[in-house]
């Protein structure tokens, strides 16, 4: 993955066009006046990070001692707080973030 993969990847789900585009940022125009910017660098920075895990169908991320994965909720009911649960026998946390 790279930055010019998720900057296309927002210009085509969200239909933001890019307005302006530097070596430090890209800016997206989203609707009238109002723009939205990316930051090149953090992105580089959360995709070198991402590169020390494994990936599986890519709807999982996993390395030595973590493993998540994307979940969907089928319920129409709407939970406010993440979700936390703690197995102290196999020292394992399960977590859900809303």
């Amino acid at each position: 993955m790279t930055i010019d993969n998720i900057k296309d990847a927002i210009s085509s789900l969200f239909n933001f066009h890019v307005v302006k585009e530097t070596d430090e940022k890209v800016i997206f125009n989203i609707i009238s006046d109002k723009t939205a910017i990316l930051d090149k660098k953090q992105v580089g920075k959360i995709i070198s990070e991402l590169t020390a895990f494994q990936s599986y169908q890519d709807v999982e991320l996993y390395d030595n001692t973590q493993y998540e994965v994307l979940v969907r909720d089928a319920t129409r009911i709407f939970l406010a707080r993440d979700i936390e649960q703690k197995d102290v026998v196999n020292k394992i946390i399960y977590k859900i973030y809303i």
